[in-house]
């Protein structure tokens, strides 16, 4: 134990930190060149082999030497070796000898090089060269001078064989074609042209029935005024005269602001939003309706023929109607039933 150079108070001596101040110690010289004994934990001298105070040794010789491996060279000092300065220069390798081409026989030169006849002194130089190309034809035909005899007829004949079936097959559709256009053309142009002119010129026959002229027949209905409504019915102007009246199912929003006598068979009736009266003929949007504000109708049922004269208006801008204002009146029988 020695005491702490800063709060004197007593510290191990290996200690390089003092816990009761908390500050860094010097370590004694003659620590440095100490170890603790494995053994008997006392401190000795460095490379000390045996311990003074218990006598162990403390030099232990492996039985077995570590395996040491030695390093690889680096890339530097293989470039520098192997390449740069190489140990043995590179062998070449031997040059290639050049092969000639064998020399033809005389006998072989004798068979393929055509010679011209030699001229006697007596030719002239046409006729010698005229002789020479009757005899030759080859020297000026180049491959032309090949005979058909030299042909391997069984290879062309396969091969003109198998060509046929491509070259039908690719000239069909344009084949057919073709005859479907001529065809048409000479339809157009031929026999057919008076008949699509006559198709293109002639208007449809009307099938549509003529609507007969309906007559009206008064009949008293019993009227069951509202209690609750109070003001003035709303006047209509005395309508015009028409030759006849229309099914309601023609009345359009075109029709607007004109007079129109109007007959169809009930479909359903109801009050709604202050309107005593709302018959309807048809459950689809933007129909033709009749409408009396003044008034109800409590012998229409459905299935009834109903037929009133007077203004056309269009409701929201899309359902045309008639404001009754009690003009109502039942369909004759000849109207009863009509489409």
């Amino acid at each position: 134990m020695w005491k702490c150079p800063h709060c004197d108070k007593e510290i191990q001596e290996e200690a390089i930190f003092c816990r009761h101040c908390r500050r860094d110690v010097e370590p004694p010289l003659w620590l440095a060149s100490t170890q603790r004994c494995p053994f008997c934990a006392e401190w000795i001298e460095d490379g000390t082999d045996i311990c003074q105070f218990c006598d162990k040794s403390l030099s232990v010789t492996p039985k077995i030497l570590p395996f040491i491996q030695e390093p690889s060279p680096d890339y530097v000092s293989d470039l520098r070796d192997q390449v740069l300065m190489p140990d043995t220069p590179p062998v070449k390798p031997p040059p290639k000898a050049r092969r000639s081409p064998p020399r033809p026989s005389p006998k072989i030169l004798e068979e393929t090089v055509p010679f011209p006849a030699r001229l006697s002194p007596t030719d002239d130089g046409g006729a010698s060269l005229r002789r020479n190309l009757l005899d030759e034809p080859q020297i000026f035909r180049g491959l032309g001078g090949i005979s058909t005899s030299q042909l391997d007829t069984g290879k062309v004949g396969k091969s003109l064989t198998n060509l046929l079936p491509s070259l039908i097959r690719r000239a069909l559709p344009v084949l057919l074609g073709g005859a479907v256009v001529v065809a048409i053309v000479a339809l157009v142009m031929g026999p057919g042209k008076d008949f699509l002119n006559q198709m293109l010129t002639s208007t449809p026959a009307s099938t549509s029935q003529p609507i007969p002229s309906p007559t009206t027949k008064s009949v008293a209905l019993t009227v069951t005024p509202r209690a609750e409504v109070t003001d003035t019915p709303h006047i209509v102007a005395a309508p015009t005269a028409t030759p006849s009246c229309v099914l309601w199912d023609q009345v359009s929003l075109e029709d607007a602001d004109t007079v129109i006598c109007v007959y169809g068979e009930v479909k359903r009736w109801y009050s709604d939003a202050g309107i005593d009266f709302i018959a309807l003929f048809s459950e689809e949007k933007g129909t033709f309706i009749f409408v009396d504000h003044t008034r109800s109708y409590p012998e229409v049922k459905p299935g009834t023929c109903i037929i009133a004269e007077g203004y056309i208006e269009v409701m929201g801008g899309v359902r045309p109607f008639i404001d009754l204002a009690g003009t109502l009146e039942f369909c004759s029988e000849d109207l009863e039933g009509t489409p």
